[in-house]
């Protein structure tokens, strides 16, 4: 295990101790998880043999390994200032799920643990601020790993158009559902740090997520502990 690795357990070790255990997650968290367990059971070594690299074998009973040739229609979807994010799908039994894979260097472990905590940590899957995390998996030609998570598939608020015509109640409701999003944030003790448009997202029917959360304190730790980002 590197140096850099190690100075940065610490951080989100209290975060870990937080995770409620499996059997008191909200049913409806408990359904999706196994969801995804039974269909990729059969790479419980790798998640493990990942999560021990990555030092948080306590995400285990959360998350899934997928093999990179599962993520069917792999294309990049984005590229911020710490990472890039792909856009893939994967098959269940013949159901399509579209899924955003976000690239995970070392120095960012805080961010997985962090949206793991903020996904399962709410009282209620309706009552998540994040957006689920699914899994991990490895780029299919760098070896990058990558954190799985839902994919948004109405796009940022951001992107979407400021003219609303007059349609004052769609500008209310997203405004009472971000603000819903940001009291889940803060009574778990977490802020944001990078609040704007752009980490603002909508699925499905006008639900109201937050991505990269936290995501400017954990690239602050890492840029302090001399590594590098990438």
């Amino acid at each position: 295990m590197s140096n850099a690795l190690t100075r940065t357990l610490p951080r989100h070790h209290h975060l870990l101790s937080r995770l409620k255990p499996f059997d008191k997650l909200d049913v409806a968290q408990q359904l999706s998880i196994s969801l995804w367990k039974n269909a990729f059971n059969k790479y419980d070594k790798e998640l493990r043999t990942c999560l021990d690299a990555l030092a948080v074998p306590q995400l285990e009973p959360y998350l899934v390994w997928v093999p990179s040739y599962e993520l069917g229609k792999f294309e990049q979807l984005a590229e911020g200032g710490f990472a890039k994010v792909f856009r893939a799908r994967i098959n269940i039994s013949s159901e399509i799920h579209d899924v955003a894979a976000k690239e995970l260097p070392h120095t960012m472990i805080s961010e997985l643990v962090l949206n793991v905590y903020l996904s399962r940590s709410a009282q209620s899957v309706n009552n998540a601020p994040t957006m689920e995390v699914i899994g991990l998996s490895q780029h299919p030609h760098t070896g990058k790993y990558l954190m799985i998570m839902q994919f948004a598939d109405m796009g940022t608020l951001e992107n979407r158009p400021c003219d609303f015509d007059g349609d004052w109640y769609t500008v209310l409701t997203y405004a009472i559902k971000l603000a819903s999003c940001l009291v889940s944030l803060h009574e778990m003790e977490i802020a944001h740090q990078d609040l704007h448009p752009g980490n603002v997202v909508l699925h499905r029917t006008q639900i109201i997520l937050l991505i990269d959360v936290g995501i400017s304190k954990a690239a602050e730790e890492a840029s302090s502990e001399d590594s590098v980002y990438g």
